[in-house]
């Protein structure tokens, strides 16, 4: 009865022959040679094949964080120069990407700081604030004119205008 059973599993084997996996991979040969050191290597352009991948894919990656850290940086000195905090703009990049950059240049105020006339400056606050930011952003000469504004609109805050007046004199060498 095995027997008849052993014929039956041979015969099915015959008409569906199992693959042999063995013969689908190279084979290497066991013992080390030099010989066989160099044959199995990959030559120069096959691993040269391999490394044009990484470096388009790091090149490409350095291309956007560089690209998007020049956005990041445009859009906060643009608010500064309009008067706003860079922060919420640069915020809204980190969140919502480049598109949010497209957002600020919609609903960016139409004037910079320093365009601004001064007589839009309803309280002397608003008009002090305005100047110490034109003298961050380096806008020296609105600033005074700003500055002076202030000391002759508001002249109790006129000590404290001449004082800042001063100091851009000083940082711009004294004059």
């Amino acid at each position: 009865m095995a027997s008849g059973r052993r014929a039956i599993v041979e015969s099915i084997f015959r008409r569906f022959p199992i693959p042999n996996r063995v013969s689908r991979f190279k084979s290497y040969p066991l013992r080390f040679s030099r010989e066989n050191a160099s044959n199995m290597e990959p030559d120069a352009a096959s691993r040269m094949d391999d490394l044009i991948p990484i470096l388009i894919g790091t090149g490409l990656v350095i291309t956007f964080i560089a690209a998007y850290a020049a956005i990041a940086a445009w859009v906060a000195s643009d608010a500064q120069k309009r008067g706003y905090s860079g922060r919420v703009p640069v915020l809204w990049l980190c969140s919502g990407g480049p598109l949010c950059a497209l957002i600020w240049l919609a609903i960016r105020p139409s004037t910079r700081l320093a365009e601004r006339p001064v007589d839009d400056y309803a309280n002397a606050d608003d008009a002090m604030d305005a100047a110490a930011k034109l003298d961050m952003l380096g806008d020296w000469d609105e600033a005074i004119v700003l500055y002076q504004y202030t000391a002759a609109r508001w002249p109790e805050h006129e000590g404290y205008a001449n004082q800042c007046i001063k100091a851009i004199n000083n940082k711009r060498g004294g004059e």
